[in-house]
């Protein structure tokens, strides 16, 4: 069995700005749910839905750059690399949703996930 490996650094770009990621940074890799139904026989079924691929994570308000200008635009482009990893995630034509915050203590941005009907995952 290969070992796996987890965590280290992430980049997060979106729309062109470098995001500096605080936190947890988690995605759903899947674009659908499956759930169970028992049948009144006693057997279950399986059924699947739809639904968006999505991310969530938050970040440090870059000083430097306008961010909520580029985040709040109908659609974004997303990109995360998992340096230590070796992998690189794409969310394509993302909306941002959730109630966004910003703590003016630490500059930490929360509340925000995107999702998307386009995503996709490569080795580096």
């Amino acid at each position: 069995m290969t070992e796996c490996c987890y965590g280290g650094v992430i980049e997060l770009e979106a729309n062109g700005i470098r995001l500096s990621v605080t936190g947890d940074f988690t995605y759903e890799p899947f674009n659908f749910e499956t759930s169970a139904e028992s049948n009144h026989d006693g057997t279950v079924s399986g059924i699947k839905k739809p639904k968006p691929y999505r991310a969530s994570f938050s970040f440090r308000a870059p000083c430097d750059v306008d961010w909520v200008a580029a985040l709040k635009g109908c659609r974004i482009n997303v990109t995360a690399t998992e340096v230590d990893v070796g992998k690189q995630h794409f969310w394509t034509n993302a909306l941002v949703v959730g109630t966004v915050s910003v703590n003016a203590s630490t500059g930490e941005v929360s509340g925000m996930s995107i999702e998307t009907s386009q995503y996709r995952s490569v080795g580096l």
